[in-house]
């Protein structure tokens, strides 16, 4: 009878232990069920397309969740939840715009970023001096200085010079290089001393130059194809020109040779006359004024005539005030004004 009561106990025991086992089997397997995140299986909606998946609405930042195991079987302290900080392109831009701005900022108000000084490199009669008081930008932020605006205020200011090439470089470099017009007559008239290139420009006497031709004028020559001569449609030294542009021609071109070969017909040291009537010439050292028109393609037969007419003069005791050979076929005297 013991026998069967025996084996009744380990019976009961062992079912004892068996449901243990499994409780606590129940009490982990609850416990990661409840530590990882729940898969939400995928939706399906049932359209006219079979087996296409239904439009799921986007959920805000998922937050990231921490568990710290306690000392406990089976028991978790939960933190609080972090959001996920997502850096998109949005984000991205307004960085990029701030940053522009300040350093559009920095650019305009910085003192490194301001012009100081002009460099002037080509001059042999400008200075750096005149180009920085014609220019008149020191100080300014380098990002204001246009290049082209500064060629045209310089060749406005300037008509001496020939051509301008400006370099503007970070943080504040601005540098010159200009090249000059070269002059070959000195134009003098009513009290002003002018300079005149080999082009015809006029522009005002700066320093010194050698080799000039020296023209006393009664006034200015005229204009090719206009009424008026040329100071009354250009002014250098008076007015400015408001708007850069190509410089007038004050004398024609093809009178500065006539001008040049003319100076080495005249007495030594004598300078050439000019008269927008009767032409070029010079006041004779016998106390008249000689004059062989514009042009000087014939100044040889010219000179032939002239002398012909002093040397009859001369042997009948007649003094002029003037003598034209502009025509050689027709020349004149004048005894008085």
């Amino acid at each position: 009878m013991r026998e069967p009561k025996i084996l009744s106990a380990k019976r009961s025991f062992s079912l004892r232990s068996r449901n243990s086992e499994r409780s606590q089997e129940r009490v982990s397997q609850a416990a990661d069920r409840a530590r990882r995140p729940m898969a939400v299986p995928p939706v399906m909606a049932r359209t006219s397309m079979a087996g296409k998946s239904a439009h799921r609405r986007p959920q805000g930042n998922a937050r990231r969740q921490y568990y710290y195991s306690l000392n406990t079987p089976g028991a978790e302290l939960r933190l609080p939840a972090l959001p996920v900080v997502q850096f998109g392109w949005r984000l991205a831009s307004g960085t990029m715009a701030v940053f522009l701005v300040i350093a559009i900022w920095a650019l305009l108000s910085a003192s490194n970023f301001q012009v100081e000084g002009v460099r002037v490199l080509g001059a042999k009669r400008l200075t750096s001096s005149d180009v920085n008081a014609a220019l008149n930008i020191d100080g300014e932020p380098i990002v204001s200085v246009i290049p082209d605006q500064i060629k045209q205020d310089l060749l406005a200011a300037f008509p001496d010079i020939l051509s301008a090439d400006i370099e503007v470089g970070i943080p504040n470099a601005v540098v010159v290089r200009i090249i000059e017009r070269k002059p070959v007559i000195a134009w003098q008239q009513d009290g002003k001393t002018q300079w005149i290139d080999a082009a015809g420009i006029v522009f005002p006497e700066r320093g010194s130059a050698e080799g000039l031709v020296t023209v006393e004028a009664e006034g200015a020559p005229v204009i090719p194809g206009s009424e008026k001569s040329s100071a009354e449609t250009i002014s250098v030294v008076d007015q400015p020109a408001l708007e850069p542009s190509e410089p007038k021609i004050f004398l024609p071109p093809e009178m500065i040779p006539s001008i040049i070969k003319l100076s080495k017909q005249a007495p030594a040291g004598m300078p050439i006359a000019f008269s927008p009537r009767y032409g070029l010439g010079w006041n004779d050292p016998q106390g008249w004024k000689v004059y062989f028109g514009m042009e000087t393609n014939d100044v040889d037969l010219k000179l032939q005539q002239y002398q012909v007419i002093v040397q009859h003069l001369t042997s009948q005791g007649i003094h002029p005030v003037m003598i034209s050979v502009e025509f050689p076929r027709a020349p004149f005297y004048r005894l008085e004004q």
